[in-house]
């Protein structure tokens, strides 16, 4: 009988957080291009294992973008240490001056911020910010700007009150990882680093990977409407609030009667 020894085994991929060292750059309309090859796009499969493509897409950050917009990441549970377990979402600087709220449900696939990975990686201008969240905070911004008829910086979220303030929930990403003190998508968890390229994954534990009143998509939207949009300290008393529903996380508005 043989047996393969561990430091024998394949070891499991890495890919830097950075476009540049995956080999690709931001063109001039904004499209993920490869470095070696300009005339070709970011390429997603690269490998007939699912988990080295994911590990390879992650290097997408779209969260600086948005901070750049005026939207600000907030912990939940609130006053949670970032050290903790916590699930961010995003929101409006200043939403608390807001006469009017949107608030974004995404699909439960997808990463805080993200609509689409396919539409990040595909060809046409602006595609980083069509596909992410990006383009839908400049339009809400460009809401107050018409209704105020006055200036608006790019970085200041649109703070005058008649912009509507913006609440993006993260449905997707309800997983706590204790190793990277961060909450992940059970994709990501999927591909976060195994003893080798042939070991299964992680078992998730039930307490100690979930985050207290956000363990599912359930509690995390039924949290947002209880702790944030019915809470005097957070928004005015009798703020507008409008909802928008991706997938499945219309399903938990919707299908749940939900009253406000």
């Amino acid at each position: 009988m043989y047996r393969r020894l561990s430091n024998s085994l394949p070891p499991d991929p890495e890919f830097p957080a950075d476009l540049e060292k995956l080999g690709y750059f931001l063109n001039s309309d904004d499209e993920i291009r490869s470095i070696e090859d300009p005339t070709q796009f970011f390429e997603y499969f690269i490998n007939r294992n699912e988990r080295y493509n994911e590990k390879n897409r992650e290097a997408m950050n779209i969260l600086e973008r948005l901070h750049a917009l005026g939207i600000e990441t907030l912990r939940l549970p609130l006053g949670t240490p970032s050290n903790k377990p916590h699930i961010p979402i995003l929101v409006s600087r200043n939403i608390s001056t807001r006469k009017r709220i949107i608030l974004v449900i995404p699909e439960a696939l997808q990463d805080l911020g993200i609509w689409a990975y396919r539409i990040i990686g595909s060809a046409g201008k602006d595609a980083m910010n069509r596909g992410s969240a990006v383009n839908f905070v400049k339009y809400v911004k460009n809401l107050g700007l018409h209704h105020a008829g006055n200036g608006v910086n790019e970085g200041d979220g649109g703070n005058d009150e008649n912009t509507p303030g913006i609440i993006i929930a993260n449905t997707g990403q309800l997983v706590w990882y204790r190793g990277g003190k961060r909450a992940v998508s059970f994709t990501t968890w999927d591909s976060l680093p195994r003893k080798s390229a042939v070991h299964g994954s992680m078992r998730i534990d039930d307490v100690r990977n979930r985050v207290p009143k956000n363990s599912s998509v359930k509690e995390h939207v039924k949290y947002i409407f209880e702790e944030i949009l019915d809470n005097g300290e957070m928004v005015k008393k009798d703020i507008e609030v409008y909802v928008i529903g991706l997938s499945d996380g219309a399903d938990e508005v919707v299908g749940d009667k939900l009253v406000f």
